[in-house]
């Protein structure tokens, strides 16, 4: 039999090798596993979606913002609306301070891409409600505190006269 190199076995090794170093210098230089912290911020809306809660099997309104200022800049933060009663005139205020005015919430899934790339002041907040052993926070929850605008995603999407509002806690 003529040898014709390395064995299918060998350049798969050879292959991880050079896998797990990548692996390694990537998990090296990400710097965003630590949690955003508390605080305000503008966020591009990029991704809104009407699923089925897992837990619940209710209907959610899950928002994907990403972080465009001050600070965390391209980190991502998640916004769900797990529509109930108790919810619904929290759910109906976040979409109102976003343009939807329709009366009918059976039109929001024909309007969600309405929703996209707005521009959106938020203050995120850590749920403490204790229990845990490990001192893990039990979450976060976003709230939607002004609307700035639609459009860009970048730098210069941000609102700089609401600098002193965006400040960290």
């Amino acid at each position: 039999m003529t040898d014709h190199g390395k064995s299918a076995n060998d350049a798969w090794l050879d292959d991880m090798d050079e896998m797990a170093g990548q692996y390694e210098q990537e998990s090296a230089e990400r710097t965003d596993r630590e949690e955003v912290p508390d605080g305000n911020y503008q966020v591009h809306v990029d991704k809104v979606e009407l699923v089925k809660a897992k837990t619940s099997g209710n209907t959610m309104l899950k928002w994907h913002l990403r972080i465009i200022a001050p600070a965390c800049v391209g980190r991502k933060l998640f916004k769900n609306h797990v529509f109930t009663q108790a919810c619904l005139r929290f759910i109906k205020q976040d979409l109102g301070l976003c343009g939807f005015d329709h009366a009918n919430f059976k039109d929001l899934p024909n309007h969600l891409e309405e929703l996209l790339d707005l521009q959106i002041e938020v203050a995120k907040r850590t749920k403490e409600r204790g229990g845990n052993d490990d001192g893990r926070a039990d979450g976060y929850s976003i709230y939607f505190d002004r609307l700035i605008g639609r459009g860009s995603a970048g730098p210069a999407g941000y609102d700089a006269s609401a600098h002193d509002r965006l400040s960290s806690f």
